[in-house]
């Protein structure tokens, strides 16, 4: 209708329509070409968002970049666009970063590449073992009611440390929308390797039957693969049908990445909205503030539908 009613609106649009598919081919062809693998996927329901035809809940994953000198100059607060291949590989969509910085260069979390549970080193009592190799246990072995058998730890090979950078995002219940099928596709991926087994507390605690034929059931998914040497790796690049299971184009600036400049500073967040807070508060208490690193002080202010509470429970 515009060039209907407008014939020379083409002289306006030319630069403006140029400049948009250069920055598509840019970011399909090459900012969106960095190998990335998928380390971690869960979902938590929402089940008020249900009975409301709103959200169905949160799919939270966590994706490690394979080379990581473009992510050197990730802050806190900073976005990126998201593409699933096995969904639509000519939509990408923005999403906030939801973890810290120094979750992908500084962590000290460690996991069992097969599980991907956490684990801690085992402090060595036995003088005898002094030069022996460090060796590892679940964490939720502490937690259990039977005695840690030998078997039980694990050699350092089978352990590793869990970088990464993680991604919120609020489900839409529309069954055609991208963040469903997204959810959907992550979700058959897990298949049978969904840890968060219907005898754990955890799945009890979020599963609700009434819904399962609409496929809104929890899972929790840690992926893992075997290198060219046979040696196994935490994370997964590509999925069965050997293209990636998501391509990334970032990370990109935005302005709370200079909360830092502050001594003192308010975070304010809505809804989904809250996942730059999530990364600003992770870095703080985790890493900064052990340091002696500004800010000093944080004022924290968070606003969220009563129905969607359930879906953050993340």
């Amino acid at each position: 209708m515009l060039f209907l009613h407008g014939p020379v609106f083409w002289v306006w649009a030319l630069v403006p329509l140029l400049g948009y598919a250069a920055e598509r081919l840019v970011q399909t062809f090459l900012r969106g070409r960095q190998p990335i693998k998928v380390v971690h996927a869960s979902f938590t329901p929402n089940y008020q968002g249900v009975k409301k035809k709103t959200s169905i809940g949160v799919l939270h994953f966590q994706f490690q970049p394979v080379e990581r000198s473009s992510w050197t100059r990730m802050k806190e607060g900073m976005y990126l666009y998201l593409n699933c291949p096995g969904v639509n590989p000519a939509e990408w969509h923005p999403f906030t970063i939801s973890s810290a910085r120094d979750d992908l260069f500084a962590n000290t979390t460690m996991v069992e590449k097969t599980t991907g549970f956490e684990v801690y080193r085992v402090p060595d009592k036995d003088a005898k073992r002094a030069n022996r190799k460090p060796r590892f246990l679940r964490v939720d072995k502490l937690f259990t009611d039977s005695s840690v058998k030998e078997d039980d730890y694990l050699e350092r090979h089978e352990v590793d440390y869990l970088d990464y950078v993680s991604c919120h995002i609020k489900v839409s219940y529309r069954q055609n929308s991208w963040t469903r099928r997204l959810h959907a596709y992550l979700r058959d991926m897990a298949g049978g390797r969904n840890h968060m087994t219907a005898d754990t507390e955890l799945f009890k605690s979020y599963y609700n039957p009434k819904f399962r034929d609409e496929g809104i059931i929890p899972y929790s998914c840690f992926f893992s693969n075997y290198d060219e040497r046979g040696d196994l790796q935490i994370g997964k690049e590509t999925d069965v049908c050997a293209q990636p299971i998501i391509r990334i184009d970032g990370p990109h600036s935005a302005p709370s990445e200079h909360y830092m400049q502050y001594k003192t500073v308010m975070v304010v967040g809505a809804g989904v909205g809250m996942t730059p807070c999530a990364s600003i508060l992770t870095a703080l208490l985790k890493y900064r503030w052990r340091k002696g690193q500004a800010p000093e002080i944080l004022h924290f202010a968070w606003v969220c539908a009563h129905e969607d509470l359930e879906g953050f429970e993340w």
